[in-house]
């Protein structure tokens, strides 16, 4: 994994950020009327992407009752 050293960030990993970001700043809006809800994160851009090729896949922290 690369560090966050000046410069050393991809292009990727800096639209990743700025799409992270965008998200986060509307989850936290003060005003529910403004605040994104639940569906809509879901289908976010930061939330469509898949997971880097390597990464194992997640398992549910307790399955499904």
């Amino acid at each position: 994994m690369v560090m966050n050293m000046e410069g050393s960030d991809s292009m990727a990993e800096k639209a990743d950020r700025g799409e992270f970001v965008g998200l986060l700043k509307k989850m936290l809006l003060i005003d529910a009327e403004q605040r994104i809800v639940p569906a809509e994160v879901l289908g976010h851009p930061f939330c469509q992407h898949a997971a880097p090729p390597g990464l194992p896949p997640q398992q549910p922290v307790r399955p499904p009752v």
